[in-house]
């Protein structure tokens, strides 16, 4: 059984959904056709199975509606064996789209949203204890900055930046009331340009916990060069020490950001030794159930193009249900014993889908592996004596301009020199303001 290496280089958790955690506890149909070899509870990856074991997950509270206390594949897996970080619901809680939990609504004044804010304490207590309970590590409960842009349409459009601080500053205070003496929880930092983070950072700097997480404008969303900006500011400033486990860089995974995440981790290492850098994406997830596609592993060369995970929906028919025809993509360990008839299982001619839940499962178990494949093969890629065959040149400069910039002095003037390379391998969303 593949075993992947993740004790040198960033740890990729795949954000599991609702809806794979439920289905993948069920029996398999009396009928259905199915991979002889294995059962439906094997595609639980992050369990002892018969395909692929990868015990690193993330999942997050806001994927349940408001008091519920979900019985699935997640809460039933021991987060003392498996390493199971926590979102909060920021995202969930920032869209305004947390199931069950009618108090926020879009369009509130911001005195509206801060008074219903102050009195969230059952969501706040929901939250925690589902936290406490289910995951190694937990992010705090945390109101995203980019909730007070006019295009996130959210119930904190209207808020000023000030006063979302003072909301998430109300999150940290019950976590440090209320929380368990062994829990741990990851800070998260938030911003859009390179201002509001380091006033973001200023306010919460000595609420470290257990770690920090890289939100919006302060994690991939703002650029390479505001990334490191921001981790820089906080190394200087103490945010990395003995005590640092976690540094999780939200909503990512691609292997250009693969290979870079885990030379910030070698820097880091050099001042926090036992820190652990992690990233997050629902992309397998995404692809093989809402889009009914699976993943393509990168071939890995000298153009850029080399270095994307491909996706291909697959094509769905009558004539392919209890088919032996070959599922194209074989190198992971599902696509190597399944066929286009274990996918497209019921219906007739006239059938706009023969898929059913069970064949989404598949395509995510395949998906995942090939996530992970892709990005260990990038880190081996960049450390490879062959590398200059295997890694463009652009991304091999990025990653002795990362090494450096935690060797200079004067890192703000180094950055600023490099500014350009920086935006043309991932520039911020937001406008940058340069300090």
């Amino acid at each position: 059984m593949k075993t992947f290496n993740i004790t040198d280089q960033a740890i990729y958790l795949p954000a599991v959904n609702s809806p794979f955690a439920k289905d993948v506890c069920k029996p398999l149909p009396e009928g259905r056709r199915f991979p002889a070899s294995i059962d439906v509870k094997d595609l639980n990856f992050w369990e002892p199975n018969k395909l692929f074991y990868y015990p690193h997950i993330l999942h997050s509270v806001g994927a349940h509606k408001f008091g519920d206390w979900p019985n699935n594949a997640v809460t039933r897996t021991d987060s003392n064996q498996v390493q199971i970080i926590g979102d909060s619901g920021g995202y969930q809680l920032g869209t305004g789209a947390i199931k069950g939990y009618s108090d926020l609504k879009k369009g509130i004044a911001a005195e509206s949203a801060k008074v219903i804010w102050s009195k969230a304490h059952s969501l706040r207590n929901w939250v925690m204890t589902w936290s406490e309970t289910f995951t190694s590590a937990a992010m705090t409960l945390d109101v995203p900055l980019w909730a007070t842009t006019p295009k996130s349409q959210s119930p904190f459009a209207k808020c000023d930046h000030e006063q979302i601080m003072d909301m998430n500053q109300q999150s940290i205070d019950f976590i440090k009331f209320y929380a368990q003496p062994d829990s741990k929880w990851i800070n998260v930092i938030h911003g859009l340009d390179l201002h509001s983070t380091k006033v973001w950072w200023d306010r919460f700097k000595a609420e470290k916990f257990s770690g920090w997480a890289m939100a919006g404008g302060a994690g991939t969303r703002g650029g390479l060069y505001q990334m490191l900006y921001t981790l820089l500011m906080m190394r200087d400033d103490g945010g990395f020490d003995e005590s640092t486990e976690y540094l999780h860089v939200l909503g990512v995974s691609t292997p250009k950001w693969a290979v870079v995440l885990t030379e910030l981790q070698n820097q880091l290492r050099k001042h926090s030794p036992a820190l652990q850098v992690t990233f997050d994406s629902s992309s397998p997830f995404q692809e093989g159930m809402a889009f009914e596609a699976a993943c393509i592993p990168p071939t890995y060369g000298t153009d850029k193009s080399d270095w994307v995970i491909g996706s291909d929906q697959l094509i769905q028919g009558h004539k392919y249900v209890g088919s032996n025809t070959l599922f194209k993509y074989d190198a992971s360990p599902i696509g190597k014993i399944m066929d286009m008839g274990h996918l497209n299982c019921k219906g007739n001619a006239n059938s706009k889908t023969n898929f059913d839940s069970l064949s989404r499962l598949m395509l995510v178990n395949h998906n995942v592996w090939v996530y992970l494949d892709a990005f260990e093969r990038a880190n081996q890629a960049v450390r490879s004596s062959d590398k200059l065959d295997l890694v463009p040149n652009a991304f091999l400069d990025i990653l002795d301009i990362v090494q450096e910039a935690f060797g200079e002095v004067d890192w703000q003037s180094f950055l600023l020199k490099h500014k350009a390379q920086l935006d043309k391998f991932e520039k911020s969303e937001y406008d940058q303001a340069v300090a």
